[in-house]
């Protein structure tokens, strides 16, 4: 059975420093655990698609067998953020996330992205938001 979580205040931030989209191929973040979802645990992941296309950020269902329902839906956000926490780009979706299968959902970060990024961050931080 599938179990629904509509849509809830859950809110991860991730902060990468000395961020550089000339010098990334993949960077995984932390795993979280969501408490509310029945403590399933996630992390995303930021993969080079190749030199045209440019980059993805991913939400994935991490591997944790003893945790969480066989199948869970959720919606989600993902964001990137200028350093004053304004959205640059955003991807809402909707996914079914199967236990020990790799789901992932993605934003797109083309090249477009990444000029409007560098031209309000001050630090070389990248923030990815993720809401669920």
């Amino acid at each position: 059975m599938t179990e629904v979580c509509e849509p809830a205040p859950f809110t991860f931030i991730w902060t990468i420093e000395n961020f550089s989209p000339r010098s990334c191929s993949t960077i995984t973040s932390p795993s979280f655990i969501v408490g509310f979802m029945r403590k399933t645990k996630w992390h995303l992941e930021i993969k080079e698609r190749n030199e045209q296309e440019g980059y993805c950020c991913f939400i994935s269902r991490d591997n944790d067998k003893n945790k969480g329902p066989r199948t869970i839906e959720i919606y989600f956000e993902l964001a990137v953020l200028a350093d004053d926490g304004s959205v640059l780009t955003a991807e809402k979706g909707q996914g079914i996330f199967k236990k020990r299968v790799s789901i992932s959902n993605s934003l797109e970060m083309e090249d477009s992205l990444w000029q409007r990024w560098m031209k309000v961050s001050s630090r070389n931080i990248l923030t990815i938001r993720c809401k669920m």
